[in-house]
């Protein structure tokens, strides 16, 4: 389960006496930090470098909202498989109805491989 957090790095603050506010987004042991266009200064921060300010926070949090429906669109798992037909099964982790059950025959997902293979060469499956 993917996990996002707004935060700080304290060694990196700019010559302005800001620091730039991170989503900090964790998924398997693996951390990256999403930079934002927010700043905060010392009275936003608690004295132990947590966003304080309310606004930023809340800022913060539609951020990681719009982050969770775009991951929410990604996530499947494979439910059943028919192998005479070539059909795989998917069903959302979301329970919304909008992401309902679908099919993909395996030359669907084959061509929506490569389209994406040559749209951007780091993809790994």
């Amino acid at each position: 389960m993917a996990t996002f957090k707004a935060t700080i790095k304290k060694d990196k603050q700019r010559a302005d006496k800001t620091w730039n506010v991170l989503i900090r987004f964790t998924h398997n042991r693996k951390t990256r930090y999403l930079s934002t266009t927010m700043y905060v200064t010392k009275k936003d921060l608690t004295a132990s470098f947590r966003i304080k300010n309310q606004r930023i926070l809340d800022r913060c949090d539609e951020l990681i909202r719009e982050y969770r429906k775009k991951i929410d669109v990604l996530i499947k798992q494979i439910v059943a498989q028919n192998l005479e037909t070539g059909e795989l099964t998917f069903h959302s982790l979301n329970n919304s109805p909008e992401y309902s059950d679908f099919q993909l025959n395996m030359d669907q997902i084959r061509a929506l491989y490569y389209v994406l293979q040559k749209k951007n060469k780091t993809v790994t499956f």
